[in-house]
């Protein structure tokens, strides 16, 4: 059963949206989800929630409304919301990431394991020649934003997460609070 986070800070929540808040927000968005079953879409949810947190937590505001006992990055207090630092109370989960996570959960339902694919750096493929033709790739081994390398770059996610997200100065992503 999913468990979703009710603002309280849950030590076992799972998802920051219910399996009917998914179904209206995927209606909303013309996702057709009609083939999939209720615990594919909760396991979806729960990727999704996963993504949200992994990707974004270094870059949020604020810290965990109660802090290492409870399951997800949100709640937290101190969060600020910009344009203009207004605070984000500490007894919500805002709707940027309700939203965020249903667009990944979607994408989860679709593809399980999009939102984090595995990364195995020596399976890339830099260099190619076949007969005269001979063509190298970009180097995806590195990361110069001090990120993962080959790291999806989901920007409606990035967009949608954005007023929550703090600023960032210089290499690695830092949170601004």
């Amino acid at each position: 059963m999913l468990i979703v986070e009710d603002g309280t800070g849950l030590p076992n929540a799972d998802s920051y949206l219910s399996l009917a808040d998914f179904k209206l927000y995927a209606e909303s968005q013309a996702f057709d989800i009609a083939a999939m079953t209720d615990p594919q879409l909760e396991a979806a949810l729960r990727r999704g929630t996963a993504a949200v947190d992994a990707m974004y937590r270094t870059r949020f505001t604020g810290v965990r409304l109660t802090g290492y006992t409870q399951a997800l990055e949100w709640p937290r207090s101190g969060g600020t919301y910009r344009p203009g630092g207004a605070a984000v109370p500490s007894n919500i989960v805002p709707v940027q990431i309700r939203n965020a996570t249903a667009q990944l959960a979607w994408r989860e339902a679709v593809t399980p394991g999009s939102t984090q694919p595995d990364y195995v750096a020596t399976s890339q493929v830099v260099r190619k020649k076949v007969d005269v033709i001979e063509i190298e790739y970009a180097d995806t081994t590195k990361s110069d934003n001090g990120g993962a390398p080959n790291q999806p770059m989901l920007t409606l996610v990035d967009g949608l997460l954005w007023p929550l997200l703090g600023g960032y100065i210089g290499g690695p992503y830092v949170a601004v609070v």
